[in-house]
Protein backbone atom coordinates (compact mmCIF):
# COMPACT_ATOMS: atom_id res chain seq x y z
CA UNK A 1 0.00 0.00 0.00
CA UNK A 2 2.63 2.52 1.08
CA UNK A 3 4.92 1.33 -1.70
CA UNK A 4 2.21 2.01 -4.28
CA UNK A 5 1.78 5.55 -2.96
CA UNK A 6 5.52 6.13 -3.21
CA UNK A 7 5.45 4.90 -6.79
CA UNK A 8 2.44 7.13 -7.48
CA UNK A 9 4.23 10.21 -6.10
CA UNK A 10 7.24 9.47 -8.28
CA UNK A 11 4.99 9.02 -11.29
CA UNK A 12 3.18 12.29 -10.57
CA UNK A 13 6.47 14.21 -10.41
CA UNK A 14 7.74 12.44 -13.53
CA UNK A 15 4.65 13.42 -15.49
CA UNK A 16 4.16 16.95 -14.16
CA UNK A 17 7.71 18.31 -13.73
CA UNK A 18 11.17 18.32 -15.25
CA UNK A 19 12.81 17.59 -11.90
CA UNK A 20 15.41 14.83 -12.33
CA UNK A 21 14.96 13.24 -8.91
CA UNK A 22 11.71 11.33 -9.41
CA UNK A 23 12.05 9.77 -12.85
CA UNK A 24 9.59 6.89 -13.01
CA UNK A 25 7.89 5.48 -16.09
CA UNK A 26 6.26 2.29 -14.84
CA UNK A 27 2.60 2.82 -15.72
CA UNK A 28 1.05 0.06 -13.63
CA UNK A 29 -2.67 -0.51 -13.63
CA UNK A 30 -4.23 1.40 -10.76
CA UNK A 31 -1.22 3.71 -10.34
CA UNK A 32 -2.33 6.51 -12.66
CA UNK A 33 -5.33 7.53 -10.59
CA UNK A 34 -3.30 7.58 -7.39
CA UNK A 35 -0.65 9.68 -9.13
CA UNK A 36 -3.37 12.13 -10.22
CA UNK A 37 -4.50 12.50 -6.60
CA UNK A 38 -0.98 13.74 -5.79
CA UNK A 39 -0.97 16.48 -8.43
CA UNK A 40 -1.63 19.17 -5.78
CA UNK A 41 1.43 17.90 -3.88
CA UNK A 42 3.48 18.37 -7.03
CA UNK A 43 2.16 21.91 -7.32
CA UNK A 44 2.97 22.61 -3.68
CA UNK A 45 6.55 21.42 -4.20
CA UNK A 46 6.96 23.63 -7.27
CA UNK A 47 5.50 26.65 -5.49
CA UNK A 48 7.71 26.07 -2.46
CA UNK A 49 10.82 25.75 -4.63
CA UNK A 50 10.07 28.97 -6.51
CA UNK A 51 9.30 30.94 -3.34
CA UNK A 52 12.42 29.62 -1.60
CA UNK A 53 14.49 30.69 -4.61
CA UNK A 54 12.87 34.12 -4.44
CA UNK A 55 13.89 34.54 -0.79
CA UNK A 56 17.41 33.30 -1.55
CA UNK A 57 18.09 35.62 -4.49
CA UNK A 58 16.13 38.72 -3.43
CA UNK A 59 19.15 40.42 -1.77
CA UNK A 60 21.25 40.04 -4.93
CA UNK A 61 19.01 40.92 -7.88
CA UNK A 62 16.67 43.79 -8.78
CA UNK A 63 13.12 42.69 -8.11
CA UNK A 64 11.86 43.00 -11.69
CA UNK A 65 14.74 40.94 -13.07
CA UNK A 66 14.32 38.35 -10.32
CA UNK A 67 10.55 38.08 -10.80
CA UNK A 68 10.79 37.56 -14.57
CA UNK A 69 13.58 35.01 -14.15
CA UNK A 70 11.56 33.15 -11.51
CA UNK A 71 8.52 33.11 -13.78
CA UNK A 72 10.66 31.54 -16.51
CA UNK A 73 12.15 29.14 -13.95
CA UNK A 74 8.68 28.08 -12.81
CA UNK A 75 7.56 27.48 -16.40
CA UNK A 76 10.65 25.36 -17.05
CA UNK A 77 10.05 23.38 -13.85
CA UNK A 78 6.78 22.02 -15.21
CA UNK A 79 8.16 21.81 -18.73
CA UNK A 80 5.51 24.22 -20.09
CA UNK A 81 3.37 21.06 -20.18
CA UNK A 82 0.09 22.74 -19.30
CA UNK A 83 0.90 25.75 -21.46
CA UNK A 84 1.26 23.41 -24.43
CA UNK A 85 -2.16 21.96 -23.63
CA UNK A 86 -3.60 25.47 -23.33
CA UNK A 87 -2.48 26.65 -26.77
CA UNK A 88 -3.46 23.36 -28.43
CA UNK A 89 -6.94 23.63 -26.91
CA UNK A 90 -7.28 27.24 -28.04
CA UNK A 91 -6.46 26.16 -31.60
CA UNK A 92 -9.03 23.36 -31.33
CA UNK A 93 -11.67 25.79 -30.08
CA UNK A 94 -11.16 27.84 -33.23
CA UNK A 95 -11.39 24.81 -35.53
CA UNK A 96 -14.45 22.86 -36.68
CA UNK A 97 -15.44 20.24 -34.11
CA UNK A 98 -14.65 17.35 -36.45
CA UNK A 99 -11.10 18.69 -36.94
CA UNK A 100 -10.40 19.45 -33.27
CA UNK A 101 -8.54 16.24 -32.47
CA UNK A 102 -6.32 16.56 -35.54
CA UNK A 103 -5.55 20.20 -34.70
CA UNK A 104 -4.52 19.34 -31.13
CA UNK A 105 -2.16 16.62 -32.37
CA UNK A 106 -0.28 18.91 -34.75
CA UNK A 107 3.32 19.58 -33.62
CA UNK A 108 3.02 23.31 -34.33
CA UNK A 109 0.61 25.88 -32.90
CA UNK A 110 -1.71 28.10 -34.88
CA UNK A 111 -2.11 31.85 -34.85
CA UNK A 112 -4.90 31.85 -32.26
CA UNK A 113 -2.96 29.54 -29.96
CA UNK A 114 0.08 31.82 -30.18
CA UNK A 115 -1.96 34.97 -29.53
CA UNK A 116 -3.90 33.59 -26.59
CA UNK A 117 -0.78 31.92 -25.21
CA UNK A 118 0.99 35.29 -25.24
CA UNK A 119 -1.97 36.96 -23.55
CA UNK A 120 -2.11 34.25 -20.90
CA UNK A 121 1.60 34.55 -20.13
CA UNK A 122 1.33 38.34 -19.98
CA UNK A 123 -1.52 38.21 -17.47
CA UNK A 124 0.17 35.53 -15.39
CA UNK A 125 3.52 37.34 -15.32
CA UNK A 126 1.99 40.65 -14.22
CA UNK A 127 0.11 38.96 -11.37
CA UNK A 128 3.06 36.68 -10.55
CA UNK A 129 5.24 39.74 -9.88
CA UNK A 130 2.86 40.73 -7.08
CA UNK A 131 1.95 37.37 -5.56
CA UNK A 132 5.48 35.90 -5.50
CA UNK A 133 6.39 38.48 -2.86
CA UNK A 134 4.23 36.62 -0.34
CA UNK A 135 4.18 33.04 0.98
CA UNK A 136 0.68 32.78 -0.47
CA UNK A 137 2.28 32.05 -3.82
CA UNK A 138 2.94 28.44 -2.80
CA UNK A 139 -0.81 27.83 -2.86
CA UNK A 140 -1.25 28.87 -6.50
CA UNK A 141 0.49 25.91 -8.21
CA UNK A 142 -1.11 23.53 -5.72
CA UNK A 143 -4.66 24.81 -6.22
CA UNK A 144 -4.36 25.07 -9.99
CA UNK A 145 -3.29 21.43 -10.19
CA UNK A 146 -6.10 20.53 -7.84
CA UNK A 147 -8.30 22.18 -10.45
CA UNK A 148 -6.94 19.68 -12.94
CA UNK A 149 -7.94 16.87 -10.58
CA UNK A 150 -11.42 18.37 -10.25
CA UNK A 151 -11.95 18.46 -14.01
CA UNK A 152 -10.59 14.93 -14.33
CA UNK A 153 -13.00 13.66 -11.68
CA UNK A 154 -16.12 15.52 -12.82
CA UNK A 155 -16.10 15.15 -16.60
CA UNK A 156 -15.90 12.21 -18.98
CA UNK A 157 -12.82 11.60 -21.08
CA UNK A 158 -13.21 12.28 -24.79
CA UNK A 159 -11.57 9.01 -25.89
CA UNK A 160 -11.37 5.50 -24.49
CA UNK A 161 -7.60 5.27 -24.64
CA UNK A 162 -4.43 7.01 -23.52
CA UNK A 163 -2.77 7.88 -20.22
CA UNK A 164 -5.33 10.58 -19.50
CA UNK A 165 -8.12 8.06 -19.90
CA UNK A 166 -6.36 5.62 -17.54
CA UNK A 167 -5.91 8.34 -14.92
CA UNK A 168 -9.54 9.43 -15.28
CA UNK A 169 -10.89 5.89 -14.89
CA UNK A 170 -8.64 5.12 -11.92
CA UNK A 171 -9.33 8.39 -10.06
CA UNK A 172 -11.90 6.99 -7.62
CA UNK A 173 -14.00 9.01 -5.21
CA UNK A 174 -11.76 8.11 -2.22
CA UNK A 175 -8.69 9.27 -4.15
CA UNK A 176 -10.40 12.51 -5.11
CA UNK A 177 -11.40 13.11 -1.48
CA UNK A 178 -7.82 12.39 -0.43
CA UNK A 179 -6.58 15.03 -2.89
CA UNK A 180 -9.19 17.48 -1.64
CA UNK A 181 -8.26 16.83 2.00
CA UNK A 182 -4.56 17.47 1.35
CA UNK A 183 -5.43 20.69 -0.47
CA UNK A 184 -7.67 21.90 2.36
CA UNK A 185 -5.15 21.09 5.10
CA UNK A 186 -2.29 22.89 3.36
CA UNK A 187 -4.39 25.93 2.52
CA UNK A 188 -5.77 26.28 6.05
CA UNK A 189 -2.27 25.78 7.47
CA UNK A 190 -0.97 28.69 5.40
CA UNK A 191 -3.91 30.96 6.27
CA UNK A 192 -7.28 29.94 7.68
CA UNK A 193 -8.88 32.94 5.97
CA UNK A 194 -8.07 31.48 2.54
CA UNK A 195 -10.56 28.63 2.53
CA UNK A 196 -12.49 30.65 -0.06
CA UNK A 197 -9.56 30.15 -2.43
CA UNK A 198 -10.25 26.40 -2.55
CA UNK A 199 -13.88 27.04 -3.45
CA UNK A 200 -12.73 29.55 -6.07
CA UNK A 201 -10.31 27.06 -7.64
CA UNK A 202 -13.02 24.39 -7.65
CA UNK A 203 -15.54 26.74 -9.26
CA UNK A 204 -13.16 27.98 -11.97
CA UNK A 205 -11.97 24.51 -12.92
CA UNK A 206 -15.53 23.12 -12.96
CA UNK A 207 -16.73 26.05 -15.07
CA UNK A 208 -13.92 25.81 -17.61
CA UNK A 209 -14.17 22.01 -17.69
CA UNK A 210 -17.91 22.14 -18.33
CA UNK A 211 -17.45 24.52 -21.28
CA UNK A 212 -14.79 22.30 -22.84
CA UNK A 213 -16.77 19.13 -22.16
CA UNK A 214 -19.85 20.52 -23.89
CA UNK A 215 -17.79 21.73 -26.83
CA UNK A 216 -15.81 18.53 -27.39
CA UNK A 217 -17.99 15.87 -25.78
CA UNK A 218 -15.41 15.21 -23.07
CA UNK A 219 -11.95 16.27 -21.94
CA UNK A 220 -8.44 15.21 -22.91
CA UNK A 221 -4.92 15.62 -21.55
CA UNK A 222 -4.48 18.90 -23.43
CA UNK A 223 -7.73 20.18 -21.97
CA UNK A 224 -6.58 19.33 -18.46
CA UNK A 225 -3.63 21.60 -19.22
CA UNK A 226 -6.05 24.31 -20.36
CA UNK A 227 -7.97 23.99 -17.09
CA UNK A 228 -4.78 24.17 -15.01
CA UNK A 229 -3.43 27.23 -16.83
CA UNK A 230 -6.81 29.01 -16.71
CA UNK A 231 -7.20 28.23 -13.01
CA UNK A 232 -3.67 29.42 -12.28
CA UNK A 233 -4.23 32.76 -14.02
CA UNK A 234 -7.53 33.23 -12.17
CA UNK A 235 -5.93 32.34 -8.82
CA UNK A 236 -3.07 34.78 -9.33
CA UNK A 237 -5.50 37.57 -10.16
CA UNK A 238 -7.72 36.69 -7.19
CA UNK A 239 -4.75 36.81 -4.82
CA UNK A 240 -3.66 40.16 -6.27
CA UNK A 241 -7.09 41.52 -5.31
CA UNK A 242 -6.89 39.83 -1.89
CA UNK A 243 -3.44 41.26 -1.19
CA UNK A 244 -4.59 44.72 -2.22
CA UNK A 245 -7.60 44.74 0.13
Amino acid sequence: MIKNHIYAIRLAFSMMTTLPFFRFYEFREGLNGTAAAYYPVVGLALGGLVYATYLLLLPYLPFTVLAVCLFAFYTVLYGALHLDGFVDTVDALHAPREAAERVMKEPTIGAMGAIYGFLLLSVKLSAFCIVVKTPLFVLVPMLSRFGGVVSMFLFRYAKNSGMGYAAKMELTKPLFLFSLTVTILVTVFVDTKLFWLILFAFAVSAFVGSILSRRFGGLSGDMYGFVIESSEAALLIALCVWIGI
